[in-house]
């Protein structure tokens, strides 16, 4: 099942940022994903917002509405090959192309020794965070190659570039896969404009944050961060608003962290 909505017409949209962009966003149901599609709808994108989570989903695309924007809501799991496909192909066939694809969905499963790590969880969490930006990747290439256009932004964490703070092995070995595949990608699709990056946040202050962690594990590792807070979602949105625009025309294959010196290398 999924819902379009559509938004005021006006003069105005034609002075934003991404007006006639389409932007797709998975895991747009809370947290960064749902702040991104807030941002990217107040400066002009039409949106396709995905989370495995409908009601979350359907309570994002309300707090959009009042933008002059149009919205798609794909509710599916993206470790799921053939709900990857759908979202892609009803995306395609409502908008009739892609212009900016945002692998952000991600679960983050508590910090626990390696060894009690379950087939399940580990085959979850690499699933969803790892299969995942695969499954959209691959079903979106082929679109945007057609097009000789196209933005990729792969949320990774600074767990990939070291270990992980909050989640366990399974988590960390996630985010560093989808560097490597950030790489690859950028390397075989660059000839066709193409430009498909990676970010590395730190700790961001959200939702999935706050439900992982304890008060003093959240308030001991606070402290540990130089600048002495965590990020936001809108600093996030600021870094890939940058990577989605035309403004990083020549940035490919890369990884950007964001992590307030929290990770320095």
């Amino acid at each position: 099942m999924f819902k379009e909505i559509n938004g005021r017409k006006g003069n105005e949209r034609e002075m934003k940022l991404f007006t006639n962009k389409v932007i797709l966003i998975t895991g747009a149901g809370r947290g960064m994903g749902c702040q991104m599609a807030l941002n990217f709808a107040s400066n002009g994108a039409n949106l396709v917002l995905n989370d495995i989570n409908a009601l979350m989903l359907e309570q994002t695309a309300t707090k959009i509405r009042h933008y002059n924007t149009e919205i798609l809501t794909v509710p599916g799991d993206v470790s799921k090959s053939k709900d990857c496909t759908q979202l892609i192909d009803l995306a395609i066939k409502r908008f009739n192309k892609i212009d900016v694809l945002i692998n952000n969905a991600g679960i983050a499963p508590l910090t626990r020794p390696l060894e009690y790590i379950s087939d399940d969880e580990w085959d979850g969490t690499i699933g969803v965070n790892l299969n995942g930006v695969f499954y959209c990747m691959r079903a979106v290439l082929p679109h945007m190659q057609s097009n000789n256009y196209g933005k990729i932004i792969n949320i990774s964490s600074s767990a990939g570039r070291s270990i992980s703070t909050f989640a366990g092995a399974h988590y960390t070995a996630a985010k560093a896969g989808i560097l490597g595949l950030t790489r690859h990608a950028a390397y075989e699709y660059a000839q066709y404009n193409i430009n498909i990056n990676a970010i590395a946040p730190g700790t961001i202050d959200t939702e999935l944050l706050r439900a992982s962690a304890c008060p003093e594990k959240i308030s001991f590792e606070l402290e540990k961060i130089p600048m002495r807070r965590f990020g936001t979602s809108d600093e996030i949105y600021n870094l890939i608003s940058f990577l989605a625009s035309d403004q990083s025309s020549y940035i490919n294959g890369a990884t950007i962290d964001i992590n307030g010196a929290d990770l320095l290398i």
